[in-house]
This record gives structure tokens, sequence and C-alpha cells, in this order.
């Protein structure tokens, strides 16, 4: 038998969760459990040498002899994380979708050109944080000579 302590409006109550056979019991006290958050998972790291829609809080390591496009989701919550490493001889280009803009110092990805972000060396990267839900993205942290087209 173990208990834990399960957070409650007000302080908190013990919980008795028991394991008989393979089988998992939780008892709680009377009253319903409140305050609980939610560990989001930690960010991926993912290996690519093709084009792709990025998904939120993910990084993209990106190694191929061609260049490589990664386009931020549609959708996004405040908060949201995308990353791009180069890793060999490609290069790769972030890409947004109709109605998303990136944001890097005082330039508007979506008044210049193809509204595109770009390794210019093999190892440059970037990381990218959405400041407005489905809208905008922030550049948080940039290394090597990013060009915004």
């Amino acid at each position: 038998m173990s208990q834990i302590l399960v957070p409650r409006d007000g302080g908190g109550t013990i919980t008795t969760i028991t394991s008989t056979g393979g089988t998992i019991t939780v008892t709680n006290p009377a009253g319903p459990v409140t305050n609980i958050d939610t560990v989001a998972p930690g960010f991926i790291w993912e290996n690519t040498a093709i084009s792709k829609t990025a998904e939120i809080n993910k990084g993209y390591i990106v190694s191929n002899v061609g260049l490589v496009t990664i386009t931020l989701p549609a959708t996004a919550p405040v908060g949201s994380q995308v990353k791009v490493l180069g890793a060999g001889l490609s290069g790769w280009v972030i890409d947004q979708p109709a109605g998303v803009s990136i944001e890097w110092d005082t330039v508007d990805s979506t008044t210049i050109g193809t509204g595109t972000l770009a390794s210019t060396d093999n190892y440059d990267s970037v990381e990218l944080v959405c400041t407005t839900a489905d809208l905008i993205w922030g550049v948080l942290n940039a290394k090597g000579n990013i060009t915004i087209t």
C-alpha cells in the first residue's frame, strides 16, 4: 500500500493506492479532487532528412545533402516551441502556413519576400516560440547567419 498527498482546494488529503494481483486501486477520501496540474512530456528531438510539417514542442536535427524544409504548424497554443538544428551538409528553411508570421527583432516575415527563415551554414540553429496562438512565432534564439526572406 502507498499513500500520496493529493492537492485540494484549501489543502491536501491523503489518497491510498493499493495493488493486488496486478490490479491497482485508488481510494480517495470524500469530495472531488481539484487543482491537479498535468505535466506535458519533455521536449523531443527528431533526426530528419526529409521536409515535413513541424509538431509543437519538438526539435529537428536536419541531416541531408539537400535542402530540408520544416513548415511551422498551422495550429499552436502560446508558448509552443519548434527548434531546428543543421547537422551536416544540408541547409534548412523554415516555412510558414498562410496567415502565420515569424517575428525577428523588428522584422515581420510576412512583409518581405517569401516569409521564411533559412540557414546559411551547416550547423546553424534557431529556436521559435509561438507568441500569439496560431498566428505569430518569435525567434527566441539563433546561432549562425540566419536569413529571413
